[in-house]
C-alpha cells in the first residue's frame, strides 16, 4: 500500500545521499509513481493559477 507523500518525506529527513538511494531503491514502482503523479499535478495547478491571474512565469517577466 502506498503511503501518503508527506510521510514519505518525513521518512527521509535528515538523510545523507547514500541513505536516501538506499531509501529509495526499496521504493516500489507504485510509490514512485504516486509521487510522481502529485509532483505532475501540484505543477499543472500552480501553472494554472497563474494564468487566472494573469502572471507570467519568471523566466518570461519583464
Amino acid at each position: 500500500m502506498s503511503k501518503h507523500p508527506v510521510s514519505l518525506l518525513a521518512e527521509t529527513e535528515g538523510m545523507n545521499g547514500y541513505e536516501f538511494i538506499e531509501w529509495l531503491q526499496k521504493r516500489t514502482d507504485e510509490e514512485l509513481k504516486n509521487l510522481s503523479s502529485l509532483s505532475y499535478s501540484l505543477k499543472e495547478n500552480v501553472e494554472q493559477e497563474e494564468k487566472n491571474r494573469g502572471w507570467k512565469p519568471f523566466g518570461e517577466r519583464s
